[in-house]
This record gives C-alpha cells, sequence and structure tokens, in this order.
C-alpha cells in the first residue's frame, strides 16, 4: 500500500490542480454565457433583417402596383386628349374649309 501511496500525487498538489480545473471550467462557463447572450442578440438581428426584407419587398410591390395604376391612368388621359385633340382639329379643318370657300368666292 505504501508503493501506491507513494506513485500518487500529494493532498496539496491534487488541491492546487482541482482548483485550477475549476478556475478553468468557471472561466467556460462564463464563456458560455456571454456566447449565448451573443447568439441570441445576432438571431434577433437576422430576424430584424429578414422582416426589413419582407417589408422592402412588399413596399416594392406595392410601388409597382401604384406605378401600374399611374400608368393606366397616364394612357387614359393621354387617349382622352388625344380624342380631344383630334375633336378639335376636325372642327378647325371644318371651319377652315368653310372660310377657305368663303375666301375663295371673295375673290
Amino acid at each position: 500500500m505504501a508503493k501506491i501511496v507513494s506513485t500518487l500525487p500529494s493532498k496539496r498538489e491534487t488541491k492546487q490542480k482541482l482548483s485550477i480545473v475549476q478556475t478553468e471550467l468557471k472561466a467556460l462557463r462564463d464563456e458560455e454565457v456571454r456566447r449565448d447572450a451573443e447568439l441570441e442578440i445576432r438571431e434577433k438581428q437576422f430576424q430584424l433583417l429578414l422582416q426589413s426584407i419582407f417589408d422592402l419587398k412588399s413596399t416594392l410591390m406595392e410601388d409597382e402596383e401604384d406605378d401600374v395604376v399611374i400608368l393606366e391612368d397616364q394612357e387614359s388621359l393621354s387617349a382622352e386628349r388625344q380624342e380631344e385633340q383630334n375633336r378639335t382639329d376636325g372642327n378647325s379643318k371644318a371651319t377652315g374649309v368653310d372660310v377657305e370657300a368663303m375666301d375663295t368666292s371673295t375673290e
């Protein structure tokens, strides 16, 4: 038994090693808590990024829909103006023909 006891480290050395291991364990646990907190923050940031992307995509889609409506309104307004212009031009030509006819008859 004395041979076995003499091969083992002393109680003081064992306590020192145990103290070092406990200190390392505490540091690792503190590191784990810090990393978990950082991971939680990153997860929240990622969720915020995804939500922002979704909102931006929705806004762009709404803007495109609004642009289509505006273009349709502009096209219909342009068509209405063109029709009005054609009517006005038609009346002017008709009046112009009468005026020319009058001018020829007076000469």
